[in-house]
């Protein structure tokens, strides 16, 4: 039971998320436009990963090689993009 709790709320979690990202980035529209929704949503999602994850505490950056975080940030740009022209 305990090994499929946490992956179950994991994704209750992330649906709920998403779903509130977008109701409130419909009411941001007409107010800073879809590029600055877009924008807007990004830098919350960032700065929630980092809170998460921190990467500034501690060797995890090190142990990342280069290759991986240029993937991870062609990732990034990738789902940036999207979501703009989404």
């Amino acid at each position: 039971m305990k090994r499929t709790l946490a992956p179950v709320a994991t994704i209750l979690v992330a649906m709920v998320s998403i779903q509130s990202g977008a109701a409130l980035a419909k009411q941001l529209f007409p107010v800073v436009g879809a590029a600055g929704a877009s924008a807007l949503r990004l830098v919350f999602a960032a700065a929630i990963l980092l809170l998460v994850w921190k990467p500034f505490g501690g060797n995890r950056m090190d142990s990342v090689s280069p290759a991986v975080r240029r993937a991870v940030v062609f990732y990034g740009v990738s789902l940036g993009t999207m979501n703009l022209l989404f």
